[in-house]
């Protein structure tokens, strides 16, 4: 005959508790859309600034994106032929991103993104580069356009 068995000891399992909480709440997209008009308005004369903090906008959520990309692509400046390729690309990629560009602006200097300061560095972009540019590679495919700068120094 068998010995009989020790009896189980009891085990406590430690309860888990799930809270149902409520959701931070969420502003508008209207409001969301006006914050990033406003960034770009207040950082508008500095281009690098701008850009980055656009772009920033652009990763928060997907609700901010076309906006953010509008804001972007709203002013275009090109200052080399590197700039206008990558612009151009951008373009092949994606079509549509020409229908946010309202103005574009062709120059041979850029400028420093301190406010302050006022030296500018030359790049590569001469006169005759706008007729290069504009014409060919761009016709058709800016409808939303209705400026165009050039500057050269």
């Amino acid at each position: 005959m068998m010995p009989p068995s020790p009896a189980p000891r009891s085990t406590t399992t430690s309860a888990t508790f799930i809270y149902n909480l409520p959701s931070p709440p969420r502003l508008p997209i209207e409001i969301c859309e006006q914050i990033i008009d406003v960034v770009d308005c207040l950082l508008f004369l500095q281009d690098s600034r701008r850009e980055v903090t656009l772009r920033s906008c652009a990763l928060v959520c997907r609700a901010w994106h076309p906006r953010s990309g509008m804001q972007i692509f709203k002013c275009i400046t090109l200052v080399d032929h590197k700039s206008s390729k990558r612009f151009i690309a951008a373009l092949d990629a994606n079509p549509s991103l020409g229908l946010y560009v309202k103005s574009l602006r062709i120059s041979s200097v850029r400028y420093t993104s301190s406010p302050m300061d006022h030296k500018r560095f030359h790049f590569g972009f001469s006169p005759r580069d706008v007729f290069v540019l504009s014409p060919g590679a761009l016709r058709g495919r800016l409808p939303s356009l209705t400026s165009i700068y050039a500057e050269w120094y």
